[in-house]
């Protein structure tokens, strides 16, 4: 076997695109089994996961969603967020936005085979909830009335059994929390001002488990009412909302922090599907990569969703191919590769290469030609194998002599380098490539010899 190590540096300013590899990205519709609205989506792995939305839905699924099965829930109301920590322990929160206004919050013990419902609360919808370990965890919510929007935060330190309110604050609707440890967490929210059209947006921070918060945005005018927060840790997080108001045109709707929140950077995405849209979900998987999931169907005729993806921490957004038109509630990923959406009737999205392209999995084998990389994901080193391998049934008749390519590509088709570009006879070969400098990020490689070609890809962190 030959073996060669590169140092491995970005090539600027050539680039150009491969058509057959981006093609539209590769998010695949599974069948839910049910056509009600899905809020909330939560894999623990890559095989285990629930959705959940109107009327008291409840879907589970053992096997990555190639079959989805209902779970009884024992109530009709809209469940809007679902958690868990494991395949058995559990927490749903939702309510009744008719009168009388009602919050309810259940959990499990077997992984969804019973729920129990834990607390009703009487005035306020409950919007999110969210546990750290299996004994912390808060839900939050709004009660809504004609001048306004009181938000409440409930607290739980015993699995979810019972509940105690902690601060509440006056003029924001609380839409979603997020915490990185039992002490450390935010929730967002705000809501549009009917009479003006001017948007309020909030968010706050504990670092006391919630028994005080402090204001870290609260204003009207500036920034969108915010419906989903993340954070990787305890210094890098992101906010997502809805960007539009008929007073004031768009406002930003997208806000990261890489120090936890003392400072809120804002940038508004117009895309394709233009400005008229809200975003619902974020989900990141490390500081860099990560995906807010929206749409938009109300309020004006056209319908449509949006997928945004990040490899740069939110520097830059680039729009992924939902194939629906229904409006994206819920975005949930247990790696790089495999990630799940919720949304409006009954449709659940999966992809397992990250939404990015139509890429077959790292070992990827040809009638001539083999290529593997690894490891993966990759920190300093990456290992790209290849073979030049026989052709036919029978060992003599190999390739001869032919010019191989061996090139690197980020998810946008953008070459980064050129690995190999040289004639070599049929064999084993071996390229360790130096990825120190190279931001973290999915990569593709491209091996090519003669008529024949094989790609693989790649993760590398950091």
């Amino acid at each position: 076997m030959k073996t060669k190590t590169l140092i491995l540096t970005l090539l600027l300013p050539f680039a150009f695109y491969l058509t057959p590899l981006l093609s539209p990205a590769q998010w695949s519709q599974q069948n839910s089994g049910t056509d009600l609205d899905l809020k909330s989506i939560c894999f623990t792995d890559n095989e285990n996961g629930w959705a959940v939305g109107s009327e008291g839905i409840i879907l589970h699924t053992t096997d990555g969603g190639d079959n989805w099965n209902e779970q009884p829930s024992g109530t009709d109301y809209n469940l809007e967020s679902v958690r868990f920590k494991d395949p058995l322990n559990g927490w749903i929160a939702g309510g009744w936005w008719s009168f009388p206004r009602t919050g309810i919050i259940m959990r499990t013990y077997n992984g969804g085979f019973s729920w129990e419902e834990m607390y009703i609360d009487t005035a306020y919808y409950l919007n999110d909830i969210y546990f750290t370990d299996s004994l912390h965890g808060w839900a939050v919510g709004a009660y809504s009335y004609y001048m306004g929007q009181y938000g409440t935060i409930l607290h739980s330190d015993d699995g979810g059994i019972t509940w105690n309110r902690q601060e509440s604050f006056t003029w924001s609707s609380l839409q979603s929390i997020h915490f990185t440890d039992p002490d450390t967490g935010w929730v967002v929210g705000g809501y549009y001002n009917g009479s003006t059209g001017y948007p309020h947006c909030s968010i706050h921070k504990t670092t006391n488990g919630g028994i005080t918060w402090e204001v870290q945005i609260n204003t009207i005018g500036i920034y969108s009412p915010l419906t989903s927060v993340y954070f990787t840790d305890a210094e890098y997080g992101w906010a997502v909302g809805r960007n539009y108001t008929f007073s004031m045109g768009p406002v930003p709707n997208i806000l990261r922090t890489n120090n936890g929140g003392t400072q809120w950077d804002s940038t508004l995405y117009n895309g394709t599907n233009g400005p008229e849209y809200s975003l619902e979900s974020v989900c990141f998987i490390n500081k860099n990569t990560g995906w807010a999931v929206g749409g938009m169907n109300w309020f004006i005729s056209h319908e449509f969703s949006i997928i945004l993806h990040t490899q740069d921490g939110g520097d830059s957004w680039k729009e992924q191919a939902a194939g629906t038109k229904q409006m994206l509630n819920s975005v949930c990923f247990v790696n790089a590769e495999e990630g799940w959406i919720a949304a409006d009737s009954g449709t659940i999205l999966h992809t397992d290469n990250g939404g990015i392209v139509g890429l077959s999995q790292h070992d990827v084998s040809y009638s001539k030609l083999q290529l593997k990389t690894y490891p993966n994901p990759a920190d300093r080193i990456m290992n790209i194998e290849y073979v030049l391998a026989r052709s036919g049934a029978k060992a003599s008749r190999i390739i001869n002599s032919e010019v191989v390519s061996l090139n690197v590509f980020d998810i946008y088709g953008q070459e980064i380098a050129t690995l190999v570009n040289e004639t070599q006879p049929a064999g084993e070969y071996t390229v360790r490539v130096n990825t120190s400098d190279l931001p973290a990020g999915l990569y593709l490689v491209r091996l090519h010899a003669g008529k024949e070609s094989a790609t693989g890809k790649i993760l590398v962190v950091h």
